[in-house]
């Protein structure tokens, strides 16, 4: 019997985590550079003889052979910041069964409180509601981390099952699209962003038994492109002291996303030609609007300014 191949939400875990760890240990990510770092190059054992084992090599390809146990104890103790990208429930959603409601029970309980708070019934905390407004839809989207992610993807198959009713303005895809790109902005999902959105739109296509990927997003290019141009857009507002601590960053992606990404991009292209904006459509002056009515202080005088600034031009 061959090598029993590895499930796809193993293979996701194992290939975000040695990129993070690469980026950890500030090297590139090649199997050389990591055992150096790690001290298990045949000189650095003090062997005279013998190659440097090349097994390292394999784990920096997706869907290629991932670390053995005995190498990520090894990686661990050396690289320690990483280690939570293992225990990220996302990567249980990709092997659920279709039809394994019980496994996205659990792995809803595992959820941070802030999430699991609006999955399940006040007065018991164990049972899982089974209406879910659109206002408990949206604040976990507000929060847009990678456990906000895989609750989107869990509430999908429930939904898509018929075992939960989702009172949405919107469909739950739009819901996955849009907190997908903005997990990907960031550590640790920015890394494997466009083997994600694969795995993502084969989970999203797996009850519809449709090829294509057009029910999230056009294509794995138009969403490259789009996270990109967002990432440097929101690189650029952070310069602009508009995200100085981690809840106004979330408040900036929550919007971006929100917004219409064509319009934003076009308003971005007017601003480095030095011409106004307009009110008209979801683009920056629209996203700098939304932040406004959640900020106070210097952040809301910052951001005044800025919208007067962009709608005037320079």
């Amino acid at each position: 019997m061959g090598r029993k191949k590895n499930s796809v939400g193993h293979q996701l875990k194992y290939y975000c985590y040695m990129l993070n760890v690469a980026e950890e240990a500030g090297i590139k990510p090649c199997g050389y550079q990591l055992q150096k770092s790690l001290g298990l190059l045949p000189a650095q054992l003090n062997r005279s003889k013998g190659h440097r084992n090349n097994k390292w090599d394999r784990h920096f390809y997706f869907k290629d052979k991932t670390p053995s146990d005995a190498s990520i104890n090894e990686i661990q103790k050396r690289f320690k910041r990483s280690n939570y990208i293992l225990e990220l429930p996302l990567w249980m959603i990709f092997d659920f069964p279709i039809s394994s409601h019980e496994w996205i029970y659990d792995m809803f309980l595992k959820m941070p409180v802030n999430i699991k708070r609006h999955l399940f019934q006040l007065h018991s905390p164990y049972e899982l509601k089974q209406e879910i407004p659109s206002r408990a839809l949206e604040a976990i989207e507000r929060i847009g981390t990678e456990h906000a992610l895989a609750c989107f993807m869990g509430l999908f198959i429930l939904e898509v099952n018929k075992k939960i009713d989702l009172c949405i303005y919107d469909n739950i895809e739009k819901f996955i699209e849009r907190t997908l790109k903005r997990c990907c902005l960031e550590s640790p999902l920015n890394k494997i962003k466009a083997e994600l959105f694969d795995e993502i739109v084969r989970f999203i296509n797996i009850p519809y038994n449709i090829p294509e990927d057009y029910i999230i997003i056009e294509s794995r290019a138009r969403f490259l492109y789009q996270v990109e141009s967002l990432n440097i857009i929101f690189n650029a507002f952070k310069k602009m002291h508009i995200t100085e601590k981690t809840k106004n960053e979330r408040e900036l992606t929550y919007w971006l996303m929100k917004g219409n990404d064509s319009e934003i991009i076009k308003d971005c292209h007017r601003i480095n030609n030095r011409q106004p904006l307009t009110r008209e459509s979801e683009g920056v002056l629209w996203v700098l609007e939304h932040m406004l009515y959640q900020s106070k202080g210097l952040m809301k005088d910052r951001l005044k300014f800025l919208y007067g600034f962009f709608l005037k031009g320079d």
